[in-house]
């Protein structure tokens, strides 16, 4: 250390200081802001703050249909102190859900409400959140076989009966109809899709009218592929045997069947069952290009889904199964 006129300098050890004590003052700052965050959470770009923060982790997150449930998760759960945020799957990047549930488990969420899709890992994924003290809802598609602690949704065994009545009589009116084709994301054994069709497929070759002249094939969109829907959909009204009456099981799957009826012109030759009431299919409905359309209560779904979760959080109990209401609708419920 340099001496001056036989003192030492303190400069050099005033400068030190100084930073240290900047330093620890920054430290000490992230860290209080830090808690205050936590206990004071803020909804991004709104400024209002919350207490718990749930995320929602869909397939399709852009879709109408999810849309709306969000919207009314996010109003029931303002009401709780609670923040919903819904997590998009990427634009440049894409994620699965299974990425997006380890992003939601480090980032420390509360609660989770996911869609079930069957994809691959997200059922451990579940678990694993469970574990590290998260609840977790799962809505629309049930993983029953996981630590979830709800089901917000549809009884699978349910909606075979409702999709049931309302064909038998169709196909006794029309003769016309011989082949059946249901689309489906989710082709699970045990997924709500598949127990869906095989309760039609029951139902219908246990009618002695129908067995022998009726014929129903479940067709699986691929989720591994960006444009699956489109080459599954156009394939099979292109193939062999066309089917002249198709049910679809989800919102998206439904835009992407009525579109491609009206671009190869088909119709009037190949009927259709929908799934939710978004703007496209109320307007094929008016214009008799549809059927009819399964309507499941958006607002149903995402309050009850936004209280299980809630209520878990506070309590550490709820309801293990919330039913929806849901009903078919025809051109006569929207003239």
């Amino acid at each position: 250390m340099e001496k001056k006129d036989g003192k030492r300098s303190i400069g050099p050890i005033v400068a030190t200081g100084v930073i240290i004590i900047v330093l620890l003052f920054i430290f000490v700052n992230l860290i209080y802001n830090r808690i205050i965050d936590e206990a004071n959470m803020s909804a991004p770009g709104t400024g209002e703050t919350y207490a718990r923060h749930i995320a929602m982790i869909v397939g399709s997150p852009q879709d109408e249909f999810w849309q709306d449930v969000y919207k009314h998760a996010k109003e029931d759960a303002a009401e709780r102190d609670c923040f919903v945020e819904l997590k998009e799957t990427g634009n440049s990047t894409v994620y699965t859900l299974s990425d997006l549930m380890t992003i939601s488990i480090a980032s420390g969420v509360d609660g989770i409400i996911v869609e079930n899709d069957g994809s691959e890992g997200l059922k451990e994924k579940i678990d694993e959140a469970s574990d590290a003290g998260i609840q977790v809802v799962t809505v629309l598609n049930d993983a029953a076989d996981t630590k979830r602690v709800s089901y917000v949704g549809l009884n699978p065994y349910t909606a075979g009966k409702m999709y049931s009545e309302k064909l038998i009589p169709i196909l006794k009116s029309d003769k016309s109809i011989k082949n059946i084709a249901v689309f489906m994301k989710d082709d699970r054994v045990d997924g709500n899709d598949f127990q869906i069709f095989s309760d039609i497929n029951t139902e219908l070759m246990g009618n002695e009218e129908l067995a022998d002249r009726v014929t129903i094939t479940a067709v699986r969109i691929p989720k591994e592929k960006a444009f699956g829907t489109e080459e599954v959909v156009q394939e099979t009204l292109e193939g062999e045997i066309k089917p002249e009456l198709v049910i679809c099981l989800d919102s998206m799957t439904t835009e992407t069947v009525y579109q491609s009826i009206i671009d190869m012109n088909l119709a009037g030759e190949v009927q259709m069952i929908g799934y939710y009431d978004s703007p496209n299919t109320v307007g094929a409905l008016k214009r008799n290009n549809m059927l009819m359309t399964l309507v499941i209560s958006t607002e149903d779904m995402g309050a009850y889904a936004s209280q299980a979760v809630s209520d878990a959080i506070e309590t550490g109990r709820t309801n293990s199964y919330y039913a929806v209401n849901a009903d078919f609708i025809s051109s006569e419920d929207v003239r």
